[in-house]
C-alpha cells in the first residue's frame, strides 16, 4: 500500500470516502499511523467505530505485502493506478522542491513549466514560500508576525525582496515594528550570505505553516497561479 501511503492527505481521504469499511481498514492498517489516524478523523462517527472494529479483527501479519498490493490492483484500473502514481511523483517533487532556496525552487519551476504546465501548477499548488506571502489576507500576515518576534531575523529575511512584498509586509506591521525593521536594515552589513537569508525565510514560512496547520488552512489554496510568480529578487 506504499502507493496510498504517498498521497497526500486530502487526495487519500477523497480517495477512501465511499470505499467499503473492510478496505478502509485494511488501508489505515497497512500505512503510517499518525496519517491513518488523521484519515479516521475525517470519517463521519459512525464509521469511525466501525473501521477501528474491522482494523482490530484484521489478521494482516497473515497477509504478505504482495497479496495486499495484487488486492490494490485488482480493486483499480489501469488509468486510475497511472494518475494515482502520477500525483505521487507531483507531491514527492514538491517536497523536494519546498526544502531548498527560494531562487534555486523559483529557477527549477520556471525551467519546467513550458514542457509540463499542467504538473508545474499542481505543484506548486502543494507548496508555499516566502515570496507567497504577499497572497494572504492581512489577519493572516498580522498573526504571523507578530509571531516572528525576532526583529533582526525578519530583517534578514526580507533582504533583497521585491517591493511588492516588503509593502505587504510592512502595512501589516504595528508602527513601532516597522520602526525597528527599519533600524535592523539600516544596520544590516554585507556579511549577511545568502544562506542566512535562506534560513531566516524558512523560519518565517515555519509561522507561517504553523498558523494554517492550527486552523486547517491550506494556504497554497490563496496562491493565484505559477505562471504568475514573479519571485524574490536576490
Amino acid at each position: 500500500f506504499k502507493m496510498l501511503a504517498d498521497l497526500p492527505l486530502s487526495d487519500l481521504n477523497n480517495f477512501l470516502g465511499d470505499e467499503h469499511p473492510q478496505f478502509i481498514a485494511l488501508v489505515l492498517s497497512s500505512i503510517d499511523s499518525e496519517k491513518a489516524s488523521q484519515v479516521l478523523s475525517f470519517m463521519p462517527d459512525k464509521d469511525r467505530v466501525d473501521i477501528t472494529k474491522r482494523m482490530l479483527n484484521l489478521d494482516l501479519p497473515l497477509m504478505s505485502v504482495m497479496e495486499l498490493e495484487s488486492a490494490l490492483e485488482a480493486h483499480f484500473s489501469k488509468r486510475e493506478m497511472q494518475s494515482m502514481g502520477e500525483q505521487i511523483n507531483i507531491q514527492k517533487v514538491a517536497n523536494i522542491l519546498d526544502d531548498i532556496s527560494e531562487t534555486e525552487r523559483l529557477n527549477i519551476i520556471h525551467a519546467i513549466e513550458s514542457e509540463f504546465p499542467g504538473k508545474t501548477k499542481k505543484m506548486r499548488k502543494l507548496m508555499f514560500t516566502f515570496s507567497d506571502l504577499r497572497f494572504l489576507p492581512d489577519n493572516y500576515v498580522q498573526y504571523i508576525l507578530s509571531e516572528v518576534r525576532d526583529i533582526q531575523l525578519l530583517a534578514t529575511a526580507l533582504k533583497g525582496v521585491d517591493r511588492e512584498l516588503l509593502e505587504k509586509l510592512q502595512v501589516n506591521m504595528s508602527a513601532r515594528m516597522r520602526d525597528m525593521l527599519t533600524e535592523e536594515i539600516e544596520l544590516m552589513g554585507d556579511d549577511v550570505t545568502k544562506e542566512d537569508v535562506e534560513t531566516a525565510r524558512k523560519t518565517v514560512v515555519g509561522y507561517a505553516k504553523m498558523f494554517a496547520m492550527e486552523r486547517n488552512i491550506s494556504l497554497s489554496t490563496l496562491i493565484p497561479d505559477v505562471s504568475a510568480q514573479n519571485g524574490v529578487v536576490s
